[in-house]
C-alpha cells in the first residue's frame, strides 16, 4: 500500500490455476492478509504436489482486495508481476 488505511484492508489470495498453496512465514496456510498499515507482510507460495514431472512453471496469483474505510478508492482491470524466488535463491521450504 503506498498510504495507510483508513480501516483494515483485506486482501484475498486467489489461485487461478487451483496450482498453488499460500503459507505465512511461519508456514501455517492461509487465504488471505489483513493490513492496517503500510507494513509488507512475507509470504510462502508453493506448488501443489500433483505426482506429476513438470518443468518450468507459471501460476496465477488473483488478489481480491475489500476495505470499509477506502472506498474512494477504485481500481479495476490491473494487473502487477512479481517474481517469486525459487528453493535454491531463497533456502529450503519443505
Amino acid at each position: 500500500m503506498t498510504r495507510l488505511p483508513r480501516g483494515t484492508v483485506t486482501v484475498d489470495l486467489v489461485d487461478l490455476d487451483d496450482q498453488l498453496l499460500f503459507f505465512d512465514i511461519a508456514e501455517n496456510p492461509i487465504t488471505s492478509l489483513t493490513f492496517d498499515s503500510t507494513a509488507p507482510q512475507t509470504i510462502l507460495v508453493k506448488a501443489k504436489l500433483d505426482g506429476q514431472r513438470e518443468g518450468l512453471h507459471h501460476g496465477q496469483i488473483g488478489f481480491d482486495v475489500r476495505s470499509a474505510g477506502d472506498i474512494d478508492v477504485v481500481r479495476t482491470g490491473a494487473s502487477d508481476t512479481f517474481t517469486i524466488p525459487t528453493r535454491s535463491q531463497r533456502g529450503t521450504w519443505d
